[in-house]
């Protein structure tokens, strides 16, 4: 009579968000924290946050979240303000 072996595995799963970043972060003025800052686009706010890119610009449109606009029209947002506005730890 042939003996049925069972093996049992155990796996454990940890959440690590990385981002990487070319240029490297930009630091810059922050009007409303009057600090300097860590300043990122849209898009890498999005990554961040797990956040829809139109409800993180309704964040911005109602002045949750810190931001500045470049000559070019580019809007970068303070990093500190968007967790603080996320609920995360700082």
């Amino acid at each position: 009579m042939r003996k049925i072996h069972y093996t049992e595995l155990a796996i454990e799963v940890d959440q690590v968000i990385t981002v990487t970043r070319c240029p490297p972060a930009i630091s810059d003025w922050c009007q409303e924290c009057k600090s300097h800052v860590v300043m990122i686009t849209l898009e890498e706010a999005t990554s961040v946050i797990s956040i829809r890119t139109l409800a993180l610009v309704r964040m911005v449109e109602a002045r949750q979240v810190h931001f500045a606009e470049s000559e070019t029209g580019l809007i970068r947002l303070c990093l500190p303000s968007l967790l603080q506005a996320n609920g995360a730890a700082i």
